[in-house]
């Protein structure tokens, strides 16, 4: 039980350390139940076994509320309720997000990010780093051009979007990134609400980095997408 209590405190946000967390702490109960049971004392083994997970959840209670708030400030669960993020994020998606990564290391171009939605901070979107400060970012139709260069995104789901009819706000024109500031689109270019439209978002406002998908759940088949959980970003 003490190590499932740790390891999430000790170990780097993965799919594989919240996996071990939980088999550990059912293991803890079910060691107590096996050991109750094969105790020869004159005291019922029932009455050890009550007693002993008594304890062990009212020690879980008590540190609860101290290792939420600790396990948050490392790891985040978000549900993907959109197509923007096609074909690299499904809709229904459960996504773990490492909360700590931007402590240790600056936003790199590429990383799959949780961040605040600039109009209404209380919302929050899923989306691409493609534009850091000091580049100059310059969307022509679906594609993306960073100090004169193309990028190479083969993650991306292209439609049909001349690149001759621009009508974002941004982007239209090579446009410099502010510093502390990030430029993020969806990979799916038809069907994504990004900084084309609302502009800039501010360092302060990346909440994580998407590292797995946990759980997947298709809406239209009714069923559980298991070939996804574990997958890495």
């Amino acid at each position: 039980m003490a190590f499932s209590f740790f390891i999430p405190l000790v170990m780097r946000a993965s799919f594989t350390g919240i996996v071990l967390s939980a088999l550990l702490g059912f293991a803890a109960l079910l060691a107590c139940a096996i050991d109750a049971a094969r105790l020869t004392v004159s005291r019922p083994p029932w009455k050890i076994l009550v007693t002993t997970w008594a304890i062990l959840f009212v020690s879980g209670w008590m540190l609860g509320d101290v290792l939420r708030t600790h396990v948050r400030r490392y790891v985040q669960a978000f549900t993907i309720p959109s197509r923007s993020m096609e074909p690299t994020l499904l809709w229904g998606d459960y996504v773990m997000a490492d909360n700590a990564v931007y402590r240790g290391r600056s936003p790199r171009r590429g990383d799959v990010v949780v961040f605040k939605y600039p109009p209404d901070e209380r919302r929050t979107f899923v989306g691409r780093i493609v534009g850091v400060p000091g580049e100059t970012i310059h969307v022509r139709g679906q594609d993306v051009v960073v100090n004169g260069r193309g990028l190479d995104e083969p993650y991306v789901m292209r439609g049909a979007a001349s690149e001759d009819a621009c009508t974002y706000p941004y982007g239209c024109e090579p446009t410099p990134v502010p510093a502390g500031r990030y430029f993020i689109m969806g990979d799916n270019r038809d069907n994504a609400r990004d900084s084309r439209y609302y502009g800039f978002v501010r360092a302060e406002a990346l909440i994580g980095r998407i590292f797995t998908v946990y759980f997947s759940w298709d809406s239209e088949a009714h069923g559980a997408r298991f070939g996804r959980v574990g997958k890495s970003m």
